[in-house]
């Protein structure tokens, strides 16, 4: 998948030597995958360890769905299943995450059919989430309120949220305690620069306040408002208060301000708070817990030595690492040329730099060995595309049409077909149709955490001149201090709003 990679060519190409070596030295041996409902888990361990790891994952899920008034533990489908990638130690997750990666335990790539995780190594114990497993954790709350509700949250919320969420641990019984003190955390609000609480509770004002490279409290602070604002007694129902505020044409300041008075005074408590020498949490009991079952295998041969190339994929490479990477799947294809996960990571590495016959190729030899094969019709459908739009004939059209419509009937709530079958009016410069338009909102409903097609259905908002659910939609982004869209819809969202204003002025 292409994207922005951090570092030179050099450091990529080490990058490249490194991950081919650590994958075919050990990949054959060592590597598993664990398959749940809601979790697909590749790491180099034991399959004891593999299998602990996958259980924890799903009961944290399963703790998350009934402490959220589900009736069960939620099943996400396949379409929602979080792919993790589990590497060795911090110097592979930094040639992942790129040169500012060195203190980074997992990230994640949240995008359609198709979210991410990366992951240092997990030394999983019997109790307490920490280290590396807590930062995974951060991550998955993050996925999970994505899917729980489309709605813009500010940036304070969202990470307290995560970190509240995530300083979790497990009793003896398997249930969850979610709450426990984010250590951490502490030191932050020790040691390093505080954040004005009327900035704080203000996204856009903590974007403009923060100075680039000046590390501040930000993530202690928003962790620590949320615990308090979960606990304490003289602030009962306030935190729901200013969820529903949100919801209306309110500032996030003013919504704080409503919800939780003066907010000096808030500042001034929540540090009381900190100060307590035990601080609660919240149990959900494992009695209603529903796990799925594990299903863990080793990989195949061919899987393992493709292992390498598809991780980078997955996380997004440049011009340069895309030829890298073609290179390499094209000799692991020469020697496993019967494994359809090698012809679709070879599909998806040929699409990287710009062979979209080859592409074709690849897709369609994936489909020959495996014809459930998502991300080979994936990719066969980008190819068609892509030579269409070279060609421009109409019967290069029709066979994109036909196309789509072969995986739509395959998937029809597959969030890519929904939102290729709306970009296949605009590729040909035709106004999407409604039928076009009310799918790319089903998609962006099934994959609520995929902020392109969020941006995509924004702009269409604009075009049909529907500024409030164009600002709507939009807000989510705005609160995301992760997305790579975010200063582009900054921008369509200041633009939406002068044209909202202009147009309730009109006589």
């Amino acid at each position: 998948m292409t994207g922005v990679w951090l570092g030179s060519a050099r450091v990529l190409k080490l990058c490249a030597l490194i991950l081919f070596l650590w994958g075919t030295s050990n990949a054959s041996a060592a590597w598993r995958v664990a398959e749940t409902d809601n979790f697909v888990i590749y790491a180099n361990a034991r399959e004891g360890t593999i299998r602990k790891q996958a259980e924890r994952l799903e009961r944290y899920h399963c703790g998350l769905s009934l402490r959220f008034g589900l009736k069960e533990c939620a099943k996400l489908g396949r379409l929602n299943r979080l792919t993790i990638f589990v590497v060795k130690n911090a110097k592979e997750m930094r040639e992942l995450y790129g040169d500012n990666g060195r203190y980074i335990g997992a990230f994640y790539i949240p995008r359609a059919g198709r979210s991410v995780a990366f992951a240092q190594k997990l030394d999983v114990g019997k109790f307490a989430v920490e280290g590396n497993e807590a930062s995974l954790f951060h991550e998955y709350a993050h996925h999970f309120m994505f899917n729980l509700a489309n709605t813009a949250y500010p940036l304070w919320f969202s990470e307290g949220f995560a970190e509240f969420y995530s300083a979790a641990a497990f009793d003896k019984e398997g249930g969850v305690i979610f709450g426990r003190p984010a250590k951490e955390r502490f030191y932050e609000l020790q040691v390093s620069r505080q954040v004005p609480i009327e900035i704080l509770v203000d996204t856009q004002r903590y974007r403009k306040w923060r100075k680039k490279k000046v590390y501040d409290s930000f993530y202690g602070q928003s962790w620590l408002l949320f615990h308090y604002l979960q606990f304490a007694a003289e602030r009962k129902g306030q935190l729901r208060a200013y969820l529903e505020l949100l919801k209306s044409d309110i500032s996030d300041t003013a919504a704080a301000q409503e919800a939780f008075g003066d907010l000096w005074q808030l500042q001034k408590e929540m540090y009381t708070y900190l100060n307590q020498n035990r601080l609660n949490a919240l149990l959900v009991s494992a009695d209603r817990f529903v796990i799925s079952d594990i299903a863990v295998r080793k990989l195949t041969k061919a899987e393992a030595a493709i292992l390498p190339a598809r991780l980078r994929s997955e996380r997004g490479v440049d011009e340069v690492e895309a030829v890298e990477v073609v290179e390499e799947a094209e000799q692991v294809a020469s020697k496993y040329s019967e494994s359809a996960p090698v012809w679709e990571v070879l599909a998806e590495a040929r699409f990287d730099v710009d062979d979209f016959q080859g592409t074709l190729d690849a897709a369609d030899r994936a489909l020959k060995i495996d014809p459930l094969s998502v991300r080979a019709r994936i990719y066969r459908s980008y190819a068609y595309t892509e030579l269409a739009m070279q060609d421009q004939s109409a019967d290069s059209w029709s066979q994109v049409s036909r196309v789509l419509d072969e995986n739509l009937k395959f998937a029809p709530d597959h969030p890519i077909f929904l939102r290729e079958y709306y970009l296949g009016f605009l590729r040909r410069g035709n106004p999407p149709s409604a039928e076009a338009v009310e799918r790319l909102e089903r998609a962006l409903y099934l994959a609520p955490y995929d902020d392109g097609l969020r941006l995509l259905l924004a702009q269409q908002f604009v075009r049909d001149r529907n500024f409030a659910e164009a600002i709507a939609t939009l807000d989510v982004i705005a609160s995301n201090s992760h997305s790579r869209f975010q200063d582009e819809a900054n921008r369509l969202r200041d633009l939406a709003i002068k044209q909202l204003e202009n147009t309730e002025v009109e006589p």
